[in-house]
């Protein structure tokens, strides 16, 4: 039995590492022939920079530092180019595949193999995966703080507690989006630790109204318990025999070391004006009262275990912050400038999406996991599995956030879309298993039709997730013609920059490009090597004819004073970006929603999106102009 148990475990694990292998080859297949997007050349030109200076300073405005610190890496190691611009998106988004392995005892072999299938396959995973964007480096890193909390609650081992600090600190260093899910999981440790002291832990028998309302009472207040640990009579104090707890103290001291700018917020609310010098004493003063809180909390928990944790989280925290001790200020910019920034922008709205907006991306792209999911979150809620409990809780709570949230976009659908590949892969894998064993008892056309459900299941989910990835990555890659791509550089600038390097292969000819309309961007990134000059409109009586420049502007910015001095310059003409036309779902209403559900038409306007896509006329686009010496 032991040998047939290890021989299965052996085999499961091969079988994810071929479906890893697949996963990397499916992410690095033509990963540079879609032009650098219009961020991606931000996060590219300043990885770039830091390789060759060894300067890099921290802006909220870019995110964390994580991903210039890697992406600098990479080229240190394989050179500068798009290919290797996207390859660390690339190898995380294949780590992610590998991941079930940590969730064995949960999800089981099936269960194992098809999470890793979904996350291989995933449209939106997949894409971004391909992409030079920090959301799958927090993809993973959310996986592994999930991982390390599950595990700790199963062994109370110390080294889990070490890596959910590791990984932490990697989370805060790369996006905000860590403080929701730091908020997400808190709120669950939160409510279970007052589920219990009134449930289980209680000295007095209360009938179970009384028992809801001391809950709903306890359920916001909990957190304070961490200060009222010392008093010796304190009856609460039960708690610190609960694992769970050990994992509310390190995540909540940990994130309460990040959460100093929040003070802005109330603030904000009362209209106070504040000058800077004032604000820099209570930036110092709340960080200051902020870190001696956590001390405190943390030594009396057990100050040798938290001293390790809280020396891991901060030893990465500010190795990267300060751009490994050659940028100081990093370190103000990171424990305040990051969510000082994040809150500003919740009210720019950028993007300016509905609040259905993920209510209609998750169909589009990830249609049976949200589907499937959702199914096995109803049962295993029924079921009261509580890791699948949790993981519900992970993805409800991520999508109300990110709906609430100002800001929507496209590559967040990658945080709705892991938690859903483990509901998904949960379900399927236990009707599986138990069909499976069913059908090795007795080979009855019962059984053999209970096993043809969840065979199928999984083959219309993989289906369409393949056909959908294909279509989206390198079908319609380099023309947003649905909302996954949402705005793109065009393939005309790469063949404009051809041209530009034979002009250049000749001789140093200068190249003088508008800023307006962020036309700058990606050609700061391709043109990095290159006697460029970044000019308004305004500049270009300035310039020196004589020299025979390049010019750069946006279509039809060029005064036609100008024209007979560009008399030895041929005008091309080219698409500089182009963005999905976004009216179609932007003008839903409940009234059109409500008439299109009773007559068909939302079901058919769906499918036929499904299949074609929108059309390529439909797209934005944003023209510019290069004047090249003939």
């Amino acid at each position: 039995m032991l040998e047939e148990n290890y021989f299965i475990k052996s085999k499961t694990v091969l079988i994810i590492l071929l479906i890893t292998l697949v996963a990397f080859i499916l992410r690095i297949i033509d990963l540079d022939v879609r032009a650098i997007h219009h961020d991606e050349s931000l996060h590219a030109l300043y990885s770039w920079v830091f390789m060759k200076e060894m300067t890099y300073i921290h802006d909220p405005m870019t995110h964390g530092p994580f991903q210039f610190h890697i992406i600098a890496l990479f080229y240190r190691f394989f050179g500068d180019s798009d290919f290797v611009t996207r390859l660390p998106s690339a190898v995380f988004g294949t780590s992610l595949v590998i991941t079930p392995l940590f969730f064995r005892r949960w999800l089981g072999n099936s269960g194992m193999i098809l999470a890793s299938l979904f996350f291989a396959l995933s449209p939106s995973l997949v894409y971004y995966s391909r992409f030079a964007r920090n959301d799958v480096f927090i993809a993973l890193w959310t996986v592994l703080i999930i991982c390390s909390i599950l595990r700790y609650r199963e062994k109370r081992n110390f080294v889990w507690l070490l890596a959910l600090s590791a990984v932490l600190a990697l989370s805060f260093t790369t996006k905000e989006t860590t403080f929701l899910t730091a908020a997400i999981i808190l709120l669950y440790l939160n409510f279970l630790l007052a589920y219990r002291l009134i449930f289980v832990h209680s000295e007095y028998s209360l009938r179970p109204p009384l028992k809801l309302i001391y809950l709903l009472i306890l359920f916001p207040f909990l957190w304070v318990t961490t200060l009222l640990m010392p008093i010796k009579r304190f009856k609460l104090r039960v708690l610190l025999n609960d694992p769970d707890y050990d994992l509310f103290v390190i995540l909540g001291t940990l994130t309460a070391t990040q959460l100093a700018a929040a003070v802005t917020i109330p603030i904000a609310w009362l209209s106070i004006t504040i000058s800077d010098e004032s604000m820099g004493f209570i930036k110092f003063s709340v960080i200051t009262i902020l870190l001696l809180g956590v001390l405190c909390v943390g030594l009396y928990w057990n100050y040798r275990r938290w001293l390790i944790c809280f020396a891991v989280f901060s030893a990465i925290y500010f190795l990267l912050f300060t751009s490994l001790f050659t940028n100081l200020s990093g370190f103000d910019s990171g424990i305040w400038g990051s969510l000082d920034y994040w809150i500003d922008q919740q009210d720019v709205q950028r993007g300016e999406q509905p609040w259905f907006y993920y209510i209609v991306m998750l169909p589009i792209y990830e249609l049976f996991l949200i589907i499937i999911g959702f199914c096995g979150a109803v049962y295993f809620l029924l079921k009261k599995d509580q890791n699948s409990i949790f993981l519900t809780w992970w993805f409800l709570g991520t999508f109300i956030s990110l709906s609430l949230a100002g800001e929507k976009m496209p590559w967040l659908l990658v945080h709705l879309t892991v938690p859903l590949v483990f509901l998904t892969a949960k379900l399927l894998g236990n009707m599986l298993d138990n069909n499976v064993y069913l059908s090795r008892a007795s080979y009855t056309i019962r059984t053999i039709t209970k096993l043809f459900t969840p065979v199928f299941l999984v083959a219309i989910t993989l289906i369409f997730m393949l056909v959908v990835s294909l279509r989206v990555n390198f079908s319609n890659a380099s023309i947003p013609t649905e909302p996954l791509i949402y705005t793109q550089t065009s393939p005309d600038l790469k063949l404009v920059l051809d041209e530009i390097e034979i002009i250049h292969s000749k001789k140093e000819t200068p190249i003088y490009i508008e800023t307006a309309a962020a036309l700058s961007w990606p050609w700061a990134w391709y043109l990095r090597d290159y006697n460029v000059k970044y000019v308004t409109g305004d500049y270009f009586s300035l310039i020196d004819f004589s020299a025979r420049p390049i010019l750069i502007t946006n279509k039809a910015s060029v005064p036609g004073s100008m024209f007979e001095t560009l008399q030895y310059a041929r005008r091309v003409q080219y698409r500089h970006r182009s963005w999905f036309d976004e009216s179609s779902y932007r003008s839903i209403t409940f009234h059109s929603l409500r008439e299109k559900t009773f007559d068909g038409s939302l079901i058919i306007d769906g499918v036929s999106f499904l299949i074609y896509q929108a059309d390529e006329s439909s797209v934005g686009s944003l023209y510019g102009e290069a004047y090249l010496p003939r």
